[in-house]
């Protein structure tokens, strides 16, 4: 939380020195790295200082309470966007965690599925007799194909 916070707030203070036009852009970007590489908590984090940048970028004298109608539909519209933002990603971060556990476990049964077979050519070697062998199976020097 904390390396978020200090990433956020330097690239704040990047955008205000050197006065970047369209700041949105920006932090809507990093709000989606921050959100993906980081998580759902960063990513709050990292919303709360966009929305209190854009409520102070956006108002009126830099007050934070008076807003031209044209301004305050701005932030209305970037909070919606933070919003959806957010809530997409963390989706999208779900989506990509059951799908990264469900071919972890996919890959450990197949790697106990090798180990057995293994184990079972090894054993089968030792008693000298190859359980591998009979209709199915690759002679050498024939194509590959089922005898």
């Amino acid at each position: 939380m904390a390396f978020t916070c200090l990433l956020m707030c330097g690239l704040i203070a990047f955008l205000h020195i050197f006065s970047i036009p369209n700041p949105e852009a920006v932090l809507l970007t990093a709000l989606g790295l921050v959100c993906g590489v980081l998580g759902y908590q960063s990513g709050i984090v990292c919303a709360v200082l966009q929305v209190m940048y854009l409520f102070y970028f956006y108002s009126e004298g830099h007050t934070l309470i008076s807003f031209t109608s044209e301004n305050l539909l701005k932030v209305v519209v970037s909070l919606i966007c933070v919003a959806v933002n957010i809530a997409v990603i963390e989706e999208l971060r779900e989506n990509w965690e059951f799908s990264r556990k469900k071919l972890t476990g996919a890959n450990r049964n197949l790697r106990e599925m090798f180990h057995r077979a293994d184990e079972m050519l090894y054993e089968s070697k030792r008693k000298g007799k190859n359980c591998f062998t009979g209709n199915i199976g690759i002679k050498a020097g024939t194509e590959n194909k089922a005898m």
